[in-house]
């Protein structure tokens, strides 16, 4: 018995038209059947903002109620935390190869699995373009390939220097893994009144859980 649809086709997409078109052929699919649902999940990867048609998708919708009486779900998750949180680490030690200095942070691309996953470089808010000092940022885990990639910075990092990655709140904190014994980050809101509140630490029961 089929109990509900999810559909998830999709990553950082700008047109709900493709949803649109996601949700006829399934439904198209559906019909030889005529299932009993009673939810249909249309997925996330769509970058929701004030700029964009939404007529796809309450078309989407109004086909949907229109076959079946099922509750209607979406996952904007990203769309909403994509442009939020950020990843503070400090430097914890300096190691000179083949002509390059190499930052190990106190920090892992376990911690931001989409570094890993789909091999792109997140952004630092203290690195500069045109500084004169690179540094090769890594984690502190024996990770083949924990590296965060290759950063200008306008003065020269030091043991304790902080390196803040930006836009880190979308998947961070619910895909970052414990490798190798790391502990997570923990958790800071910064309230209303400019002042860093602690929501959540990690320690041993913690990775002792999660195994």
């Amino acid at each position: 018995v089929i109990d509900g649809i999810h559909v998830h086709n999709n990553c950082e997409s700008v047109s709900l038209a493709e949803l649109k078109q996601s949700v006829d052929k399934v439904l198209y699919l559906l019909s030889e059947y005529k299932p009993n649902l009673k939810w249909f999940n249309l997925g996330g990867g769509y970058l929701f903002d004030a700029d964009l048609d939404y007529q796809p998708l309450y078309d989407a919708i109004s086909a949907i109620k229109k076959e079946y009486s099922a509750d209607i779900y979406l996952e904007p998750g990203k769309a909403i935390t994509g442009q939020a949180g950020y990843l503070v680490a400090s430097v914890i030690d300096l190691i000179e190869h083949d002509n390059s200095t190499i930052a190990v942070l106190d920090s892992s691309i376990n911690h931001l699995p989409e570094v890993f996953e789909y091999q792109y470089q997140p952004q630092l808010i203290n690195s500069s373009e045109s500084g004169n000092y690179l540094y090769r940022l890594a984690g502190s885990t024996c990770l083949s390939g924990d590296l965060f990639g290759d950063y200008h910075f306008d003065s020269q990092l030091r043991l304790g220097s902080r390196v803040v990655f930006k836009n880190a709140g979308a998947y961070m904190q619910v895909k970052a893994n414990m490798f190798n014994g790391i502990n997570l980050p923990d958790t800071y809101l910064l309230n209303t009144d400019n002042e860093l509140e602690l929501i959540k630490s990690h320690n041993y029961a913690t990775y002792r859980e999660r195994l």
